[in-house]
């Protein structure tokens, strides 16, 4: 999959060579997320009605047009990447 393909570009304006790892840092932030959402109530087994949402749409209306948003631990994933991903670029370097 290409990375244009991410909508990062709606989100973060850098050039990507001087920022080669933001695209690294944004795919992170995204997995991380999944990962938190049911590792919150340290599950044995998978179950979307179980997992620990921290970006909700109700409350996150700013981002009402985020890609996959019909999906709601897509939707919590994708806004923790836009949130998160500058932040833990920053704490990287």
């Amino acid at each position: 999959m290409e990375t244009k393909e991410w909508g990062f570009k709606e989100y973060f304006d850098f050039d990507p060579i001087d920022y080669s790892y933001i695209y690294l840092f944004f795919l992170l932030s995204h997995e991380l997320q999944h990962a938190q959402q049911c590792d919150y109530l340290r599950l044995k087994n998978y179950q979307d009605k179980n997992c620990h949402l921290q970006y909700e749409k109700h409350n996150w209306k700013k981002y009402a047009n985020v890609a996959r948003n019909d999906n709601v631990l897509e939707f919590d994933a994708e806004v923790a990447s836009i949130e998160k991903t500058i932040k833990l670029y920053e704490s990287y370097f």
